[in-house]
């Protein structure tokens, strides 16, 4: 009951007996690490092999398990109490010098996530953001590596950045059982970072610790206050959950420091912000060129940039796979460079199979990351015609990540792809909820609008897209389609013409135009385009398989040929 297996398990009954008369068992903790230290000492004692050592009546393990169910009641362990609410059976224990509580002994439940907040940066100098920044998620993504511990994504937890936050309250927005908030204070080469681990349903301070360090040991101190704040939340970490916490270190403070500012720049996904981010993680290199995580840097650089317009994605993908081949050959624990590989396998190779083993190995190394459940389903499983499970991951994604556009918006993709145009309508109207600006919401919005038949609004969300987009030619293309079906045709040719002009010096690939080919009913240009596409290895060639926009094509011989070609399905 305790761990969900037998004591003792094999394939035959002799192999069974075998183990019960010879073999001890396995620590129930090993297999079920929530278990309180004196339930696995019973269980164990109730297996004793030495009949003396057993229990000798029911009474007695009856009494020991009373005394566990008081001691979980009372959530006492060292003389120190904790205020607590019903239901949020919280323990507190001493720690050397300081301050300190424990999460209770209780099943951890959808919704029961960890937080680590933005820290303040004290040092009264802007350019010191990156340091505040980069030190909370080093913590954030140490402790989102330890096993079945559920750690809300960055992107949500952003939202906070400089504000005064109600513990309550953000618990509530984020579903998170417990906060983690600090301040970073730099004077030369000294660093100072204060912690705190908060427990939102009690309102009760856990822990908190103050650590004084140089900055060539700025990683050491990120590494054991992960540790803390993870005995504090999983107690009884197993072996290899430790381990894990050991992240790779850099060379030295140097290298550290122009990785966080990689990712701080990285982060801003802008043109400026991936150029920025990019000599940040070149610096790194020059310095340390063994250095894992600045290669994955580099690789999310530069599939941001193809992704969303910042670069040619001929010039850009072969450089992101070529840093992400690195990162994995110097460290294949990096679940990011895992998870890029899979981006870059889908929508580069079309090598449906690889893409998702690298997809699952990601997820394996780091099941907290929101943008690996968010990839995974839009890059491999809605292309694939598998909208049912990708809507399932994108859900994952939106649970480790609740407050971010992007994680919505490729949701409603999602559910676009799948036919479920309801759906699909208020994954986008969530996203947009987050950021009223966000123009891919938008866009999305309006094919949402135009599939259900609700032109009008389809003509109006598209146009605001066009507009706060900078008429990005996916948002154009997206309002010449509404155009196109609301019979105006004058209006979506004239913006059909300017994609086709554009195309010529802006290098964009020719998926934009063949969406408003095939919606102005010229079925046979649109193919031209999906076959341009697919030489030019357009990343969003593959949505083709699944794009209510070309319906009116699926049976064209041409069309489940170029699919065929790809391996996916025409229909």
């Amino acid at each position: 009951m305790a761990t969900g297996r037998p004591a003792f398990s094999g394939a035959t009954t002799a192999v069974i007996f075998t183990q019960i008369l010879k073999e001890n068992p396995a620590p129930p903790s090993q297999l079920n690490p929530e278990l309180p230290p004196k339930l696995d000492e019973i269980i164990l004692k109730a297996l004793e092999k030495d009949r003396d050592l057993r229990y000798q009546t029911a009474a007695e393990m009856r009494a020991d398990l009373k005394r566990l169910k008081r001691d979980a009641d009372l959530g006492v362990t060292v003389g120190q109490r904790l205020r607590s609410q019903p239901g949020a059976d919280t323990g507190t224990r001493l720690q050397d010098g300081g301050s300190s509580a424990r999460l209770g002994e209780r099943p951890r439940k959808a919704g029961d996530f960890l937080a680590v907040l933005p820290f303040a940066n004290l040092s009264g100098d802007p350019e010191m953001e990156y340091l505040s920044d980069g030190i909370a998620e080093g913590i954030m993504n140490s402790l989102a590596e330890i096993p079945k511990l559920r750690v809300i994504s960055r992107g949500s937890v952003m939202r906070y950045k400089g504000e005064e936050v109600d513990a309550g309250a953000v618990g509530r927005q984020l579903g998170a059982r417990a906060l983690v908030s600090g301040r970073v204070m730099l004077r030369g080469d000294n660093l100072s970072i204060s912690v705190e681990l908060v427990d939102t349903l009690a309102n009760a301070h856990l822990w908190g610790g103050q650590y004084n360090r140089k900055m060539a040991d700025i990683f050491a101190a990120q590494e054991e206050i992960a540790a803390q704040i993870a005995e504090k939340v999983r107690p009884r970490l197993t072996g290899e959950a430790r381990k894990r916490l050991r992240k790779r270190a850099p060379k030295n403070s140097k290298v550290y420091r122009s990785y966080l500012k990689g990712q701080f720049h990285m982060w801003k996904v802008t043109p400026v912000g991936t150029k920025a981010a990019l000599d940040c993680f070149r610096e790194a290199l020059e310095e340390d060129p063994g250095y894992a995580p600045a290669y994955c840097g580099i690789s999310v650089a530069y599939l941001h940039a193809a992704m969303f317009g910042f670069s040619r994605e001929r010039e850009a993908a072969p450089k992101a796979r070529a840093a992400i081949e690195r990162a994995i050959d110097l460290d294949d624990t990096l679940a990011e460079a895992h998870a890029c590989l899979g981006v870059a396998k889908s929508y580069y190779d079309w090598d449906w199979p690889a893409s998702e083993r690298e997809f699952l190995r990601a997820i394996e190394l780091n099941p907290n990351d929101a943008r690996f459940h968010a990839w995974f389903a839009i890059c491999l499983l809605s292309p694939l015609g598998r909208g049912e499970q990708a809507i399932r991951e994108g859900a994952i994604a939106e649970e480790l990540d609740p407050l971010t556009p992007m994680v919505a918006g490729w949701q409603g993709f999602n559910c676009l792809f799948a036919r479920r145009f309801d759906e699909a309508e208020a994954e986008f109207k969530k996203a947009l909820d987050l950021d009223p600006n966000f123009w891919f919401a938008l866009m999305g919005l309006g094919a949402a609008y135009l599939l259900a038949g609700k032109l009008e609004k389809a003509a109006r969300t598209g146009e605001k897209a066009v507009a706060l987009s900078g008429r990005s030619p996916r948002a154009v293309s997206e309002l010449c389609c509404a155009y196109a079906v609301m019979g105006r045709r004058g209006e979506a040719t004239k913006l059909l013409q300017e994609l086709v002009e554009r195309s010529k010096c802006e290098g964009f690939t020719s998926v934009e135009k063949a969406y408003a080919y095939a919606r102005l009913g010229d079925s046979q240009a649109a193919l031209d385009c999906l076959e341009e596409a697919c030489e030019q290895r357009s990343s969003f060639f593959i949505y083709t398989s699944v794009n209510p926009a070309f319906d009116p094509l699926r049976t064209d011989p041409r069309l489940q040929e170029l699919m065929r070609r790809i391996g996916l399905p025409a229909a």
